[in-house]
């Protein structure tokens, strides 16, 4: 056998949630709400065969906690709403799964050989924004501005030979970030959407300092396994990204419906690493990009036959 695997996997999770919103006065109403959590996540992995580790691999991880929301309204009109809210999140931690030994370079071990769960993520995000329809409802427009604190971030790793893929938590971080989203219907046949996103992530502390592993054979001398420093990004967080589509539809009887469709996505330049001390072939600049689609298709009832192109 060349390489044979097996997972048992258990999770099991409870949660309770709870909302109510009061009026203080006609325009201004106040929102509160909390979420409890518990899960425990067990699973059981075994190895076999020329290219793999035969060691039967065994994680859990657990977590529990509360999540509260707190959020002000306010109707400056018939159209338009401001709020401000204060919230707390979570993202559930994990199991890695374990090193294929076989495959290590001894820096592969020093890096991820102690990554075999990854924690819970907890942010709190402070948020002001407004909502408002303009021209007779014709166009509806969302803008908001935050602020995330991260603890025990989630990100994604990888070796520098991009064999292995892991997730680790990156300490504390930051994130500044503006959203804004326009939806515009100007006809009954036309629809237009789009939406930009600025966001500005990095980590307001240095990440723990790994330990140097004991050295070995074949590795007398072990170097420190590299980590992310205060103010670095985020791996793979652009600054900018957008996105948007116009449709046109074309009724031509009650059943049947041509429409013309292009939409197009943008991302900027993001890096796969959190700086250069991870290696010149794991620390690498990913570059903006643009793509766009035109679709052509007829629904008719329950059936959309449709000819497309995407870059």
């Amino acid at each position: 056998v060349l390489f044979f695997s097996d997972l048992s996997y258990d999770f099991e999770q409870i949660a309770l949630f709870g909302e109510g919103t009061y009026a203080i006065n006609d325009r201004l109403a106040v929102t509160g709400g909390v979420r409890y959590y518990d899960f425990q996540e067990n699973r059981t992995q075994v190895f076999d065969g020329i290219f793999a580790d035969p060691i039967d691999s065994a994680g859990s991880t657990s977590a529990d906690g509360f999540a509260p929301r707190l959020m002000l309204s306010y109707d400056v009109t018939e159209a338009t709403r401001l709020n401000a809210q204060i919230s707390k999140g979570f993202r559930l931690g994990g199991i890695n799964d374990p090193l294929n030994i076989p495959l290590c370079q001894p820096q592969d071990i020093a890096i991820f050989g102690g990554l075999t769960t990854w924690d819970d993520e907890v942010l709190w995000n402070y948020e002001v924004g407004v909502k408002s329809y303009m021209l007779d409802r014709a166009v509806y427009t969302e803008l908001s501005v935050y602020r995330i604190d991260w603890s025990d971030q989630q990100i994604s790793l990888q070796d520098p030979n991009a064999i292995f893929a892991y997730i680790g938590n990156a300490g504390k971080s930051y994130v500044n970030g503006l959203e804004l989203q326009i939806n515009a219907q100007p006809t009954d046949f036309l629809s237009l959407n789009v939406g930009a996103t600025y966001t500005d992530s990095r980590l307001s502390e240095d990440m723990p300092v790994p330990p140097i592993p004991a050295p070995t054979p074949e590795n007398p001398n072990p170097e420190q396994a590299p980590y992310g420093f205060e103010g670095d990004r985020i791996p793979y967080s652009p600054k900018w990204s957008m996105a948007g589509s116009a449709q046109y539809e074309i009724p031509f009887s009650s059943e049947l419906t041509g429409y013309a469709n292009a939409n197009f996505n943008y991302r900027s330049v993001s890096y796969t690493a959190f700086n250069s001390t991870f290696g010149a072939s794991n620390y690498q600049e990913l570059d903006d990009y643009f793509l766009m689609g035109v679709r052509f298709g007829v629904r008719y009832g329950a059936w959309d036959t449709s000819l497309f192109v995407d870059n």
